[in-house]
């Protein structure tokens, strides 16, 4: 098990699981990124049963949650390789255009195989 965390919440990655829970500190502005947390997991509930984007990248789904944004649980996948997304990525750009990319998202690591399609993900 590891423990990981972005600015307003923080991921219990198991074998099979990522828990995302709102990330609460004591320091300035630490209420403001809890209520920021609770909003971003009441957005993805949301957004990731639906979201596909114009290029065909769909977000991992979330499996679980518990309401007001209290907990999101989505499958763990692997990120794919570096180069693999630099491939992945140069492809996209060839047929949709230099500006065009998978998601928002640009890192590598936030990108995986899940049932044979490249999925979106944020917990790493």
């Amino acid at each position: 098990m590891t423990v990981t965390h972005g600015t307003t919440r923080f991921v219990i990655l198991t074998k099979r699981y990522a828990i995302k829970l709102p990330y609460i500190s004591f320091k300035k502005y630490g209420f403001t990124n809890f209520l920021c947390g609770l909003l971003a997991n009441i957005n993805e509930s949301q957004y990731t049963e639906i979201y596909e984007n114009e290029y065909g990248v769909k977000h991992l789904p979330i499996i679980f949650h518990i309401g007001f944004g209290i907990m999101n649980v989505m499958r763990r996948i692997e990120p794919i390789k570096k180069e693999d997304f630099i491939k992945i990525n140069n492809s996209f750009k060839q047929k949709y255009g230099e500006m065009a990319t998978m998601s928002n998202d640009t890192s590598y690591k936030n990108f995986g195989w899940y049932k044979g399609e490249i999925y979106c993900f944020d917990y790493v």
